[in-house]
């Protein structure tokens, strides 16, 4: 219940309440340790912390979640992507595009075997490519990507993280990208 308040209050710019309740959740995992679970809320918890730091947020959160990643890297559950996709926000956060984006490819491609191109997570992650891409000059590659995974709307574009990556990508981009203003 915690995670799930945590995520409405990230996706709603409560981002206060998404840190306390996410932290208040992570502090109750202790029985899913080492699991897709644990590894969601760790990165929820690092985006929150980096976004509304508190004496309460783990100063190694981000290397936490790089290393629950690393050591689980294999592990396809769809619930790890968003994990990744987090690790790579930190990444992208912290001026660092070309690890963001192999962050990203990692996560996409460790969790292909259960999640379709159409999934809005593994679109929602292939937005979060095309920041990437874009943040790293990389402007014809960045607009592929957005064609190819952006190209039509469904009814998965009312998605949270998706909407709130489609958001991002309209605020960050700086490669001239046709159609951009259909999603700012």
């Amino acid at each position: 219940m915690l995670r799930t308040r945590a995520q409405i209050a990230w996706i709603e710019g409560n981002i206060e309440a998404a840190r306390d309740d996410i932290l208040a959740a992570r502090a109750h995992m202790t029985g899913y340790a080492g699991s897709s679970q644990e590894f969601e809320t760790n990165g929820i918890a690092a985006l929150a912390c980096a976004a509304a730091s508190a004496p309460s947020c783990p100063a190694d959160i981000d290397s936490i979640l790089a290393d629950n990643l690393e050591h689980n890297a294999a592990d396809p559950h769809p619930r790890m992507l968003l994990a990744w996709i987090a690790l790579a926000r930190r990444q992208l956060d912290n001026g660092d595009p070309a690890r963001a984006r192999q962050t990203l490819e990692r996560g996409i491609e460790s969790t292909r075997v259960e999640l379709d191109d159409a999934h809005p997570l593994l679109r929602t992650a292939q937005v979060w490519r095309a920041i990437t891409l874009d943040a790293d000059g990389k402007c014809a590659e960045a607009a592929q990507v957005r064609a190819q995974y952006l190209g039509s709307s469904t009814e998965d574009d009312a998605f949270p993280w998706l909407g709130e990556a489609n958001a991002q990508l309209a605020r960050l981009a700086k490669c001239p990208m046709p159609g951009l203003a259909e999603i700012r």
